[in-house]
């Protein structure tokens, strides 16, 4: 958990831990791999098997159930299609 003040850093430290954005010096490492190193579709599969975002305001696609929305990240780096739950 990230917790602090407002404009404390907290948003630039998840980014960068995410390689949504580079560093300009130093570096970023998740299991020992440089993201600045890394090409988009890696940091693409990286950000969908490690990593986890809770947003304050959640960016939810109205359409899906609650369920749907969070397992929806996983059929980016599956070969298994996005289907709709069905209802119970």
């Amino acid at each position: 958990m990230v917790t602090g003040c407002s404009g404390s850093g907290k948003t630039i430290l998840l980014n960068l831990a995410a390689g949504l954005i580079k560093v300009t010096s130093g570096q970023v490492l998740i299991d020992n791999k440089d993201l600045s190193k890394m090409k988009d579709q890696e940091l693409s599969v990286l950000r969908s098997k490690k990593l986890g975002f809770v947003f304050q305001f959640p960016s939810l696609l109205p359409a899906l159930t609650v369920l749907e929305n969070v397992a929806l990240p996983r059929t980016f780096v599956s070969r298994t299609p996005f289907r709709r739950l069905k209802a119970a």
